[in-house]
């Protein structure tokens, strides 16, 4: 029988000697698994930032206000959805609905950025009403200036009302005039009109304008009437435009209708077939559309006095100890402090108040009228009140005693830099804005009357009203 001691050492040394078996692409796969899930987890996390981000740019675009806040409202109106569970901030649905306020947010951009460049041109938008023709460029650039002073209300279709405004003022055209002096230049436009005409007026040499015209007639029995049509339709353009302007510049009340404003720009070009034509009815012509433009002046007078109002306020001087504000320094700062504080405005100093102080008596009742504006682009004038000129601010009475307030601009210089080298110094000049007070007579506030067409004077109305223009056709038809 073999020895078999030396196989069991054998198989001892074998037991001893073994490895399990590790599968290398096992664990391959498994690290590369573990990889994958962190580079998507990444990823999702990136994908996430990169919404919230858009999210947050969405929000401070820096709009107007009322377009600023329908964007907002759409964003905070998702982000309420997420928090509500209605919506997955990790689906495609989310994402859709980010690119989709995008979108808008890139829209209303562009948008603003045309209005902006729109509404600094100086273009007619001519629409129609009873009246005729109206430029409604204005109206539209005011929706536009509006929407930063306005609140977004849910449920405004912003994109519409914007993008309109936008189509409408996109449409505008510049501005014609007509000019009724430009009679010859219009002459020859016509004769180059009708060539049989143009050729017949080469008989009646130095012989121009409406007694040409007449003449004409000779050779063209409807020479007048082809006249007359072609002034209606040749510068019915520039009636219609010169119409707008003048009815926005004057307002409806002086303007009268197109129709009647039509007939008086072109009756000096007009000539009535029923009649003999004579210089006399050119002249009267000429005098009736002159008129018309001094009517439409003095109604743009009125009309621009109108867009200023009084507001009149009142307020009392405290009571003080003339020996004490004389002497105490700090009795003085607490007194002239009690006066700012009792003055309805909150733009006037202490130094103001001791200026106020100088001219009432302690105790007065004085009465402070300050002339606003309520038209856009309107501006208090300058007005020269005895040796100051300025732009008036305010007047202030009591028993009968006035005292202007004006705002005086003035250059104050300044040295800048340091050491004794002059080459190092350099003046800087700055402007600045001063209240004068100004002790003023009642003829004075007349003239602040005039100039802005307001009341300040006791017993006046405390706020102007509209100036009434009359119609300047009235006495034409």
């Amino acid at each position: 029988m073999a020895d078999l001691s030396a196989q069991l050492v054998r198989g001892k040394q074998a037991a001893f000697q073994y490895k399990p078996i590790v599968s290398e692409d096992l664990s391959w796969l498994a690290r590369t698994e573990n990889q994958r899930n962190y580079l998507e987890s990444q990823a999702k996390q990136k994908e996430q930032q990169d919404l919230r981000d858009q999210l947050t740019k969405i929000q401070q675009l820096g709009l107007p206000k009322e377009m600023q806040g329908y964007l907002n409202s759409q964003v905070d109106d998702l982000i309420g959805k997420v928090r509500a569970g209605e919506i997955d901030p990790q689906s495609y649905d989310f994402r859709s609905a980010i690119a989709g306020i995008g979108g808008e947010a890139n829209q209303l951009n562009n948008i603003n950025q045309n209005l902006k460049t729109l509404a600094a041109e100086n273009k007619q938008v001519i629409g129609f009403d009873d009246l005729g023709a109206k430029d409604f460029a204005p109206e539209l650039k005011n929706q536009y200036f509006s929407a930063f002073d306005t609140d977004y209300v849910p449920g405004t279709d912003i994109m519409g009302k914007y993008s309109g405004v936008q189509s409408a003022l996109n449409s505008g055209t510049e501005a014609v005039k007509f000019d009724p002096t430009k009679l010859d230049t219009a002459l020859k436009n016509f004769l180059d009109r009708n060539q049989e005409l143009s050729a017949a007026a080469s008989k009646f040499p130095g012989v121009t304008g409406l007694v040409l015209i007449k003449k004409l007639t000779s050779v063209d029995p409807d020479a007048v009437n082809k006249w007359n049509t072609f002034v209606d339709e040749a510068y019915g353009i520039d009636i219609t435009s010169s119409y707008a302007t003048d009815r926005r510049t004057a307002g409806d009340k002086a303007i009268g209708s197109q129709e009647e404003y039509g007939k008086i720009r072109t009756n000096p070009w007009k000539i009535d077939e029923r009649t003999r034509m004579t210089d006399f009815q050119v002249r009267e012509d000429v005098e009736v559309s002159a008129e018309l433009d001094l009517a439409l002046a003095k109604a743009k007078k009125n009309l621009d006095k109108a867009n200023f109002t009084v507001v009149s306020d009142s307020f009392e001087l405290p009571e003080a100890v003339p020996e004490r504000l004389e002497t105490d320094e700090q009795y003085q700062n607490e007194v002239y402090q009690k006066i700012a504080d009792s003055i309805p405005s909150d733009d006037l100093s202490i130094e103001d108040a001791k200026q106020i102080y100088n001219y009432f008596p302690a105790g007065a009742a004085i009465k402070q009228s300050l002339i606003t504006t309520t038209g856009e682009g309107k501006e208090l004038s300058k007005l020269t009140l005895g040796e100051q000129e300025g732009v008036i601010d305010r007047v202030l009475s009591s028993d009968g005693k006035y005292v202007a307030v004006i705002n005086v601009t003035e250059v104050e210089k300044e040295i800048e830099g340091e050491g004794d080298n002059i080459g190092d110094k350099k003046v800087i000049e700055k402007k600045i804005t001063k209240k004068m007070y100004v002790p003023i007579e009642e003829i004075d506030v007349r003239k602040i009357e005039e100039n802005y067409g307001v009341s300040i004077l006791d017993g006046a109305t405390e706020e102007s009203s509209t100036s009434i223009v009359t119609n300047p056709f009235a006495q034409t038809n």
